[in-house]
């Protein structure tokens, strides 16, 4: 039987290093400049998915065995991972779109303005 306080730090501890995992490879593989504020969002994400897990087996399974224990900490280092991955790559295309949508915006005013000086000139 595991006790309450060692599974739920222990369980934001797993989701800190998944989500810091998700974040070093992310960084790693895209060659920019480090930058600590990308890295503290993949903390946090990783830290409310494990205290969330962690919460979870302290209230529902209070009797589960070391072995359960180990399985559920896996997932869970799992999930912090996948969850960040997810919101960074939610947020890139949130920001691509907006930007997208920016630019049609000014163009469309830009072509707009150019139509009416046209027709002033004539």
């Amino acid at each position: 039987m595991i006790d309450e306080t060692v599974a739920v730090v222990s369980s934001i501890l797993v989701g800190l290093a998944g989500g810091f995992l998700s974040s070093w490879m992310a960084w790693n593989a895209s060659g920019e400049k480090f930058d600590i504020r990308k890295h503290g969002n993949a903390l946090i994400t990783g830290g409310i998915v494990g205290l969330l897990g962690g919460a979870a087996n302290a209230i529902v399974a209070t009797n589960m065995s070391t072995g359960q224990f180990i399985i559920q900490l896996v997932f869970l280092f799992g999930s912090a991972f996948g969850f960040d991955r997810a919101r960074s790559n939610a947020s890139d295309m949130v920001g691509k779109k907006t930007m997208a949508q920016m630019m049609d915006f000014l163009n469309s005013k830009k072509n707009t303005k150019t139509a009416a000086e046209a027709e002033v000139k004539s």
